[in-house]
């Protein structure tokens, strides 16, 4: 028995010697494994001046000049364009009503751009200019019984007392340009990264009229109760400049293929010109009435978002000496705090207004192509 049991302890302490020695040159090889890999980038860092190899596309014999051009179809949206409370019944209280805004529309445009390719350390600078004009309409009429409140009124000046007929147009018109450097490098087999930074300037010019007919009572000159058509226009424009950057991403599939997701910030410094008219035209029991004539200027920094991500396929031609990219995907963008349209908010204070009513957003179908000579 004895010596059974001493067979059996040395064959466990031999086992025991024997993993522990697996271990200790498993723990070993991963060592020098990731002590390989650490010399390798050192090398190649010495060599070529970068750790991550580049991964921009790179044609033969070219001048390392690239293009790009897309086409837009995206939606422009702002928040805070509700023009005519819809009201279920004709007792003069919104009781039953709805906040009614413009329909906003799908509308076409295009982005174009021009890169180089810089010969230091795979680095890139490009540029684009974007360009899209958006728009939104509806008309309102009441339900049988019921009444419209117009709410884009200078209330001090004109009080709405019913409305059988209410119409918005929205309009924007914008232009971005952008100048960014940055550097696309392989972080593995099939993903490639590219952040970015730069500059930006943005246009955002918009224009929102409305017509009422109805029944007013006016405040000046002193009238009471007249038929007419208030027509109302208010105009928004901005111009900013600022700083910009991002990370673009890919991850390859092979044969060409590759899906991508890009995201980018910036903060704008600008100036806002704000100008609101409104004119009361009657058509029995008055006079015409200019109720509303308003300007005003300033100044403030407007931060904008930018996401996209969609499928890609590239391919070189002519023994590499031509690289072509098309892609389609989805984009979204967010300009913060763009509505400041001012509303008229009491009929006993004049000037007293609230504004910043909203932000505004485009969505939409993005369709690029890129070549490279």
């Amino acid at each position: 028995m004895y010596r059974n049991f001493k067979t059996m302890w040395s064959a466990a302490t031999a086992s025991l010697v024997a993993a522990i020695s697996v271990v200790n040159a498993a723990d070993d090889a991963q060592m020098r494994n990731l002590e390989n890999r650490v010399t390798a980038l050192e090398q190649r860092k010495s060599a070529n001046g970068m750790i991550n190899p580049n991964g921009r596309p790179q044609v033969k014999n070219g001048a390392d000049v690239f293009f790009t051009a897309d086409f837009l179809y995206w939606i422009g949206n702002e928040s805070g364009l509700g023009f005519v409370v819809k009201n279920g019944s004709s007792n003069g209280y919104a009781d039953s009503a709805k906040l009614i805004s413009p329909h906003f529309k799908y509308e076409p445009g295009f982005r174009l751009g021009i890169g180089y390719n810089l010969p230091h350390d795979g680095w890139d600078i490009y540029a684009d200019w974007t360009w899209l004009i958006s728009r939104a309409d509806r008309d309102v009429r009441p339900n049988s019984g019921g009444n419209l409140f117009p709410t884009v009124v200078n209330v001090q000046e004109v009080e709405p007392v019913t409305s059988w007929f209410a119409h918005a147009d929205w309009k924007t018109h914008l232009n971005i340009i952008d100048f960014e450097l940055g550097r696309q490098f392989f972080v593995s087999k099939w993903l490639t990264l590219r952040p970015h930074f730069g500059l930006r300037t943005a246009w955002v010019n918009q224009n929102f009229k409305q017509r009422y007919n109805g029944i007013f009572n006016t405040q000046f000159p002193h009238q009471t109760d007249v038929t007419g058509t208030l027509h109302g226009e208010e105009k928004c424009k901005f111009w900013g400049i600022g700083l910009r950057g991002g990370l673009n991403n890919q991850w390859g599939m092979g044969h060409g293929f590759s899906l991508y997701g890009d995201l980018a910030a910036s903060l704008l410094f600008g100036r806002f010109h704000i100008d609101q008219n409104q004119h009361l035209n009657v058509s029995s029991g008055g006079v015409p009435v200019d109720a509303l004539n308003w300007k005003d200027k300033f100044t403030a920094c407007r931060a904008i978002t930018d996401l996209a991500a969609g499928l890609r396929w590239g391919q070189y031609f002519d023994r590499d000496r031509f690289y072509l990219r098309i892609q389609a995907g989805w984009e979204q963008h967010l300009f913060f705090s763009q509505n400041q349209f001012n509303v008229f908010v009491s009929d006993f204070t004049p000037g007293l207004t609230v504004s910043n009513q909203g932000d505004l957003s485009y969505n939409g179908l993005t369709i690029s192509a890129l070549f490279e000579f």
